[in-house]
């Protein structure tokens, strides 16, 4: 500008000095002059950014977000902040203030209402700066959600499934971009009386239905819920609380009890008494001619009791179905009660006839009329016996037995009857009596008189017999007799004679026809012979000892036995053992007390010769004190295997014959032979003088002088001439200069015999000193010591030393140089000796640090120390634990080390290793959700940390967005790698596996054992459902169709009725995305059975056999009956082929009969099947 005055622009912002220049012109102008700068500061106006949170929507009683903002620090003067609240979203200057000069605000509001708030910036406006407004804040209060749980009161069995528990939610915050609110939007916490449900609190997804537990026992079960919304500020609520009653499961305690009655007898009621259960029972009974739930028969209803028919011999089978119309709880089956009408047994008189003592037997049958049922018994009263007392064992029978029999004795001379008038039984069912007459003959007696053989192999035993009672025959011989023996022998005589030994058997026929036999044994005794001989034909133990013995032992004979001795050929003795025997040549004569034998036995005894010991040569001892001496000895006589027992001097025992190394002294031998025999002899051993010496000794004069001397004046004992050997090598009779110590001198004779004498040279008088010099600790301590640690001498002593004549034997506190002493004693006797004091430089610390900024590896930092000074070596110390000198390989830290000399001097020094923190990289995936499409959309974002910013990112696949390529999206599935950079130039990789989860179809799979095998879904069979669901689901739901559940992925469950049953699979994916598939499955009882009611067994092929045609049913067992109840056939097994219509291989006649069929269904229960049938050929 060329005016005075200037107007500087404001269109952009900064500093700018201005200054004018002033110039005159025309003649005399004066010399131009320029002013001093001014400087103009222009400065943005000031603007607000980051309103947070422009909106809130919370519900009432929450507390809001704190509301903010930022200014960019423009203006000027003074800014002043300024809250307002407005009535709706438009600013006016009607709108009240409500906080002022603070960048955070909080209203607190919590009823309610739509609250809307905003900040002015107010500057000094005088400068032309303008005052600002922020947006407006936006604070919406709404009511709490409301939760009510359906139903709210059940009352159901145990086992049985309640109705689902449904939480149904109104109000709360809108989360969603249409507008609603659904279950989704809030989470559900369920409790069971006061405590959280674990397991359905944790699990994902939506949780406002939940099943009870079934599985729980009898008991009362509250619920409630409580509801809240993760995305909004305290807005929860609590549900009602509802009740489920569990009570026990009906069942039965008392059953209809099965009976067996006769015949026209009056029947008890059958009655089922039942407890538990919910509501008021229904009973109706049902009567089956099979033991099975097929084609009942309804004989009673709605009462707990029942009153039986008794009108014919039948089996039928009665049960009661109980059941309940409250609570889910089913019906109950009692079990079987059969009720049997047995027939009542119809038999006419029998007879028999037995010889005595025997056994009759009667069993009544059928084939003569008679009514005989199968396992019918038998009881009777005392029979009566005639003639009075003649027969022995008829008496009565109080126990019921399948036969009439007893074993009968005849104690006359003639035939004797016994009348049983007998009660027969079957089952319960008693018949009239009937009578049995036995007739029972006499028996034979025969008396004898039986002598055995004398002697072995004599043959002169007999058998001598007298025959009576039976019936006689009329003829001249009464009875028939027939002897049968050993090799063949037969008589027909009464009596026998010169037997052998054997068995003899003889038999006795009379008129009546009951035989007689008995058994004979005839023995002879055994052969005479010597069992044992106890004897040794050198029984004599010494020579002259009269000691043998000779003992025999005989077997066989008669007792008592005879005994005859000589010896030499002259009677001796009648004893059976002879002792205290000399030699000689003895015979022993055995017979026993038949005079049976005799038997004889020869002994010859001798007697061994006399035992002699003597020396056979003896050695002495050359040097005294020695064991060289040696002795041998013979011996003779006796009996070979001697033993010898040596006794000695100190103790000396040996068991050798010949003994040696032997000391001088008396010496004993007790030679013993094999027999005990002893002899004994003793030897002496004598040994030449013992060798000693005289010496003369001198002592040392002072201490370590080392000046003493050994002379030896004279050798007595042993055998000259004598050798001299010293301990210190040396040789003669005389040593001098020696040092203190022990001296061996060894003297050895002419014959090699040596002895060796120590002598003893003491040291003189102690005087010595031990110096201990310990040198400065430190540089410059002057703290150095000399302790000369003196010991011994003779008074007066003296201690002199060079620096200081004054000094002791203690010197203290010692710069560094030469210190001399020199000590004197009374003796007199001398010690001189110099120490020397060392300077030491001081310690000092210095390093070369590297700090650990390789890349790859934190432990890259290292400390080299150096040490000066001080007295090594050093021991080094780390803060770390460290005990080296340097440090390498170490991560980033602060490292203190304290290093300490020889002498104890310390001194300590710090030092830093730096390093950044590890660089790590890590990716957050983002996922939207579209389940009607069923498509996810995924976004993964690179999150870096550690090392030095900015980052640099590199993916190995994808489309990248960002700055730095931060963000990644694609649609491709597999391995992803992120690798980071930063400013440094170090890098890492992240590699992770994108798995965009698929949302597929729900599908399942259902088996079962019943299926498999027979085609059909039944009743107890349990149900294999397999979940085939495609896509990555995370959860699968069951619905069974009868209030039943299961979370499972693959459940099994069992039905325990009949019936069609929708079950609903309901798969979820992920981000709550579900789908859900129905199928109808059919249940029926699981079996099927036909009993034919004729067959045609004439081999034609076409129903040749009777028998059951059945699926689904094993472990058969069919029965056959005739018409009076007999069972005729029987088989039994997996799998069975039926009647052919024979009875033990005989044809049937044609007519009616009857059957009985069990088995069990595949599941396990049992069934039973009755009826007639017609048999036609």
């Amino acid at each position: 500008g060329q005016e005075a005055n200037y107007q500087p622009p404001t269109d952009s912002t900064g500093t700018l000095y201005y200054f004018c220049v002033i110039s005159f012109s025309g003649a005399g102008s004066c010399n131009e002059i320029t002013t001093a700068p001014a400087a103009i500061e222009v400065v943005p106006n000031v603007e607000i950014s980051g309103e947070s949170p422009l909106s809130q929507t919370l519900c009432s009683g929450a507390t809001p977000e704190d509301l903010s903002f930022i200014t960019d620090g423009g203006g000027t003067g003074t800014i002043i902040y300024q809250w307002y609240a407005s009535d709706d979203i438009i600013i006016d200057a009607s709108d009240a203030a409500v906080g002022t000069n603070t960048t955070v605000f909080n209203p607190g509001v919590q009823s309610p209402g739509t609250y809307y708030y905003y900040v002015t910036v107010d500057v000094d406006e005088s400068l032309g700066c303008a005052d600002v407004s922020s947006a407006i804040f936006t604070i919406e209060v709404i009511e709490d959600p409301e939760v009510v749980i359906t139903p709210s009161e059940q009352t159901i069995c145990t086992g049985v499934s309640a109705d689902l528990l449904v939480a149904q939610v109104t109000g709360g915050i809108d989360l969603n971009a249409d507008g609603s609110i659904d279950t989704g939007d809030y989470d559900f916490e369920w409790y069971l009386n006061g405590m959280p449900i674990t397991e359905i609190n944790d699990a994902d997804g939506d949780t406002s239905t939940f099943n009870h537990d079934n599985s729980l026992p009898a008991g009362v079960y509250t619920y409630y819920c409580e509801i809240s919304q993760p995305n909004a500020y305290d807005c929860n609520a609590t549900s009602n609380a509802v009740t489920i009653t569990v009570n026990e499961g009906p069942s039965i305690v008392t059953q209809p009890i099965g009976a067996e009655y006769c015949l026209g007898d009056t029947m008890a009621e059958l009655e089922v008494v039942v407890t538990n259960g919910v509501g008021i029972p229904d009973y109706q009974w049902y009567s089956n001619d099979t033991n099975d739930l097929d084609t009942p028969n309804p004989v009673g209803t709605n009462t707990s009791l029942l009153t039986l028919p008794n009108t014919n011999v039948s089996v039928f089978y009665y049960y009661c179905i109980i059941s309940f119309s409250e609570g889910g709880c089913g019906d109950l089956t009692t079990q079987m009660a059969p009720i049997t009408i047995n027939q009542v047994p119809q038999i006419s008189n029998y007879d028999a006839l037995i010889c005595s003592n025997n056994t009759f037997s009667i069993i009544p049958d059928n084939t003569n009329g008679d009514i005989v049922p199968l396992n019918t018994t038998y009881t009777w009263s005392p029979p009566i016996v005639s003639p009075v007392g003649g027969v022995i064992g008829a008496v009565e029978e109080l126990t019921p037995i399948t036969s009439i029999s007893q074993f009968l004795e005849n104690t006359t001379t003639n035939p004797a009857t016994a009348t049983y008038t007998v009660t027969p039984v079957a089952g319960d069912c008693m018949g009239d009596t009937f009578e049995v007459t036995v007739t029972v003959n006499p028996s034979i007696t025969v008396l004898s008189d039986l002598t055995n053989n004398s002697c072995f192999e004599s043959n002169n035993a007999s058998i001598e017999i007298s025959v009576a009672g039976g019936v006689p025959f009329s003829n001249a011989n009464p009875y028939t007799i027939t002897w049968n023996g050993p090799n063949g022998f037969t008589s027909t005589d009464e009596d026998v004679f010169n037997l052998e030994i054997g068995t003899y058997v003889l038999n006795v026929l009379d008129d009546g026809g009951c035989p007689y036999s008995e058994t004979f044994s005839i023995t002879e005794p055994e052969d005479l012979v010597f069992s044992a001989i106890n004897f040794d034909p050198q029984t004599i133990s010494c020579f002259g000892a009269n000691d043998g013995v000779i003992a025999i032992n005989i077997e066989g004979g008669t007792l008592p036995y005879v005994y005859n001795w000589t010896k030499d050929g002259q009677s001796f003795s009648t004893n059976e053992d002879l002792s205290d025997l000399g030699p000689g040549n003895y015979e022993v004569t055995v017979t026993d007390a038949n005079n049976c034998g005799p038997i004889i036995q020869s002994f010859l005894i001798e007697e061994p010769p006399l035992l002699e010991v003597s020396i056979g040569s003896q050695t002495n001892v050359f040097c005294y004190g020695d064991s060289t001496g040696a002795i041998t000895i013979h011996v003779i006589g006796g009996r070979l295997g001697y033993t010898y027992a040596w006794t000695g001097p100190d103790g000396f025992v040996s068991a050798n014959q010949n003994i040696d190394n032997l000391s001088a002294g008396n010496y004993t031998v007790v030679v013993t032979d094999s027999s005990g025999c002893l002899d004994t002899m003793t030897i002496n051993i004598i040994q030449n003088d013992a060798i000693t010496i005289d010496v003369t000794t001198t002592d040392i004069e002072c201490y370590g002088n080392n000046d003493a001397s050994i002379t030896i004046n004279n050798i007595l004992g042993g055998v000259p001439p004598f050798a001299i050997a010293w301990s210190n090598f040396g040789t003669g009779p005389v040593q001098t200069d020696l040092s203190p110590g022990t001296y061996t001198i060894t003297i050895t004779d002419a014959v090699n015999c040596s002895e060796s004498f120590s002598i003893i040279i003491e040291e003189a008088p102690l005087f010595l000193i031990n110096p201990e010099v310990t040198q400065m600790s430190c540089s410059g301590e002057n703290d150095a010591s000399i302790v000369l640690n003196f010991e011994g001498g003779m008074e007066p002593i003296t201690v002199v030393w060079d620096d200081d004549d004054t000094a002791g034997v203690e010197r203290n506190n010692l710069a560094p140089g030469t210190y001399s002493v020199t000590i004197t004693d009374g003796t007199p006797c001398v010690i001189q000796d110099s120490f020397t004091i060392i300077n030491i430089a001081p310690l000092q610390l210095s390093t070369n640090v590297i700090n650990a900024f390789d890349c790859d590896d934190a432990n890259s930092g290292a400390i080299n120390l150096l040490i000066a000074g001080g007295t090594p070596p050093f021991n080094v110390v780390w803060s770390n634990g460290a005990v080296t000198e340097d440090l390498v390989d170490i991560p980033p830290n602060s490292y203190t080390v304290i290093v300490t000399d020889a002498n104890g001097c310390e001194i300590e020094g710090s030092w830093e290793v730096d390093r950044f923190e590890p660089l790590a990289v890590g990716v957050d995936t983002q996922s939207e959700p579209d389940c009607e499409a069923q498509i996810i959309h995924q976004t993964f974002v690179a999150v870096a940390s550690g090392g030095v910013p900015p980052f640099q990112y590199n993916w190995s696949s994808g489309t990248v967005s960002g700055l730095n390529n931060e963000s990644m999206t694609t649609d491709e599935n597999g391995l992803v790698i992120l690798e980071v950079t930063d400013s440094l130039g170090c890098s890492t990789n992240f590699s992770f596996n994108v798995e965009t989860p698929v949302i597929g179809q729900p599908d399942s799979e259902i088996t079962a054992f019943g299926y498999s095998n027979y085609g059909v879904f039944a009743i107890q069979d349990p149900i294999q459902f397999t979940n085939t669901a495609t896509g990555d689901y995370v959860s699968v739901l069951w619905d069974f169709g009868e209030g039943s559940f299961s979370a499972e992925e693959n459940p099994i469950h069992t039905y325990l009725q009949a019936g069609n049953y929708v079950v609903t699979q309901t798969v979820t994916y992920p981000f709550g995305c579900s789908y859900s598939t129905i199928v109808t499955l059919t249940i029926e009882k699981g079996y099927k059975l036909i009993m034919p009611n004729a067959f045609t067994p004439n081999e034609d092929g076409l129903n040749d056999f009777f028998g059951p045609k059945h699926i689904g049913l094993n472990t058969l067992e069919l029965n056959i009956y005739d018409t009076w109840g007999s069972l005729i056939y029987s088989e039994s097994g997996e799998s069975i082929r039926g009647w052919d219509g024979k009875i033990n291989t005989i044809e049937a006649e044609n007519g009616n009969y009857y059957y009985t069929f069990k088995a069990r269904t595949f599941y396990g229960d049992a069934i039973a099947k009755q009826g007639s049938f017609v048999f036609i050929k």
